[in-house]
């Protein structure tokens, strides 16, 4: 089974046992609550390691955030005495959700541009999943519209996302709505990444019962924080690669024509899609060899270019051109730009000591501009699995 497949069954053994009101123990053994707290901070990291925002039909942050928020204490602390200042560290660490900036640098941050008009005003959070609320009802909508106790009656609002609709909250006709209420917020995780113009349309009851509908100004949000799915099948790739199965009886030795900084070479077979090295930024010609003490048989090369995280991936300049030498085989591959790994078949199996890797080409990048390699170099056989 594949790493994502073991990650997937997981999650929807998590999606049936998951609550955030106590630690989940065996069915034999005495339901203790021990270690809650610290249960629904090990929660918030698997959500935020596994990017998810649902345990199945569970959304585990807002049923553990309104969960904790009833179980603080009027004291501010939580935990059964004063002095839990573990449980209470355990709680806001969840709150914060503060594994967030560990998985993704500037975590889940978006861009959301504000703009004026509108019969009433919204805002937008600059996070992902993006959430979205009415900030404001203007006075002179009061004055048209409210009740005799001064209040607005809001049947319901409508978000919608360039024109689509992506949620519609219901509020009431006839009884003003509390404050928590009147914000009529939603969260909404893209499922792709782009600019969207967020606006809310809603309809407004008068104490005639006369309906008046409304819409508020419009938001531009730009998301580029969604996880592709070929960036999501890259934890596959984890069981093809040889160069990880090698064992100890065959070393594997790296070298480069030179590094920056904490991007040496051995860290472009060191499996993990989000380390790699990186040349000198006066480096005219880099190079990267990998050599096995055994040759192995493949039928594959992949190549990862350097990212310095999924949503920075041009901070570094990524390659363009490249000549990889196999053994007595030499192949030149023209790499497309972006995020993305770029396959190179042999053609047949071909046994593999030593992987010679030459840029001739670059494309730019925005941060380090004369820096840039590789990410991972694999080797996969993909004719073993077929069979």
């Amino acid at each position: 089974m594949t790493a994502a497949g073991h990650l997937n069954r997981a999650l929807k053994w998590f999606a049936e046992h998951f609550t955030p009101k106590e630690n989940w123990v065996p069915p034999k053994l005495p339901k203790r609550n021990y270690w809650l707290y610290y249960y629904l901070y090990g929660v918030e990291r698997l959500g935020a390691f596994a990017h998810v925002e649902k345990f199945g039909k569970h959304d585990w942050y807002w049923e553990g955030a309104e969960y904790l928020v009833k179980k603080q204490s009027r004291g501010g602390y939580w935990g059964v005495y004063p002095g839990s200042v573990r449980d209470t560290c355990f709680a806001l660490l969840f709150l914060r959700r503060a594994t967030a900036p560990v998985t993704d640098y500037n975590p889940n941050r978006v861009a959301a541009v504000k703009s004026k008009g509108g019969d009433f005003q919204i805002r937008v959070d600059g996070n992902y999943p993006v959430t979205m609320w009415v900030s404001s009802w203007p006075d002179r909508l009061k004055d048209y519209y409210a009740w005799g106790d001064d209040k607005l009656r809001v049947a319901w609002i409508e978000w919608r996302a360039n024109g689509k609709k992506i949620a519609r909250i219901t509020g009431s006709e006839k009884d003003p709505l509390p404050p928590s209420k009147a914000t009529f917020a939603h969260r909404e995780a893209f499922k792709r990444n782009g600019v969207f113009q967020i606006q809310a349309f809603g309809e407004i009851v008068d104490e005639g019962l006369r309906r008046y509908k409304v819409k508020s100004n419009k938001v531009k949000v730009k998301v580029d924080r969604v996880l592709t799915p070929e960036l999501r099948s890259w934890l596959d790739d984890q069981g093809r690669n040889l160069l990880l199965r090698l064992g100890k009886r065959n070393r594997i030795t790296v070298k480069a024509s030179s590094q920056m900084g904490g991007w040496p070479a051995s860290k472009a077979v060191d499996g993990i899609g989000f380390t790699g090295w990186a040349c000198a930024q006066d480096d005219q010609r880099p190079w990267l060899e990998i050599t096995l003490e055994r040759p192995i048989r493949a039928t594959h090369l992949v190549l990862t270019p350097t990212i310095w995280f999924p949503t920075a991936s041009q901070a570094f300049k990524t390659p363009k051109l490249v000549v990889a030498r196999i053994g007595r085989e030499r192949f030149t591959l023209k790499i497309p730009q972006g995020i993305h790994k770029t396959r190179l078949e042999f053609g047949k199996r071909l046994p593999v000591k030593r992987i010679y890797l030459i840029v001739l080409d670059w494309y730019p990048g925005k941060r380090w501009k004369n820096s840039g390699g590789f990410a991972e170099v694999e080797l996969q056989d993909r004719e073993k699995r077929r069979r």
